[in-house]
């Protein structure tokens, strides 16, 4: 894992993994209505999950206080992704994108955000690590499995379901969004089949545990191109 006194951040594409664990990760979060149906398909199948949200969905109600509560408690995980889904243009800029989405967090009662970070459509710069390094974030999370639930309009959740059922290995983790209608519809056939299969849906924190990050070259990560 990244190590802060290490000056190092680690970026994460998938586990290095043999045992069927998969992170299901969620990002955004333009709708209150498709989070909880996100909360309680994963609650029926007694999975969790790791959420990005945006900052600037707690200051416009996109999200409510008493979602927040629920994710809570069922023991999800809950990342940094910005306030308004940009790092600026500079070191300072940033900066305050982290903080401005710490300070909308707690005021959702999510008092600390747990030190993982994944950039705004996985922005990059050369000065990215060191920001988060100073701001106590030690991984950055990004994907080698991506629905492409974000699509407008969205994939149906069948076509959304048999892509992911048909690429998902162990290690994976997965990339959905807060928002669009079928990913709750298309989470609850995923989580149906892949627990009959074995599977287990675990935090990000929890995904630590197993092994080191694994190269993946640009050719090996998995979206759902030829599905839709």
């Amino acid at each position: 894992v990244g190590d802060a006194c290490g000056n190092t951040v680690t970026w994460w594409l998938r586990f290095s993994t043999d045992e069927k664990v998969v992170a299901l990760t969620f990002d955004d979060g333009w709708s209150d209505l498709e989070f909880n149906g996100i909360l309680d398909a994963l609650d029926a199948h007694h999975a969790y999950a790791t959420f990005f949200i945006n900052g600037s969905y707690f200051v416009d109600w996109g999200i409510q206080p008493e979602s927040m509560e629920k994710a809570r408690v069922a023991g999800h995980m809950f990342g940094n992704h910005t306030f308004d889904h940009t790092i600026g243009g500079d070191p300072g800029e940033f900066m305050v994108q982290l903080q401005q989405s710490e300070t909308a967090h707690s005021a959702f009662g999510i008092n600390k955000l747990t030190p993982i970070f994944r950039s705004p459509s996985f922005a990059e710069a050369d000065w990215l690590n060191e920001v988060l390094l100073g701001a106590g974030y030690t991984e950055h999370i990004l994907t080698n499995l991506d629905p492409e639930d974000w699509t407008d309009p969205p994939p149906s959740a069948d076509t959304m379901a048999q892509c992911v059922l048909e690429t998902i290995e162990p290690g994976d983790i997965v990339l959905f969004h807060i928002g669009p209608e079928t990913t709750p519809a298309a989470l609850e056939l995923i989580l149906e089949s892949l627990s009959e299969e074995g599977y287990h849906f675990l935090t990000i924190e929890q995904m630590l545990a197993y092994g080191t990050p694994t190269l993946v070259a640009p050719w090996d990560l998995k979206d759902c191109d030829d599905y839709y």
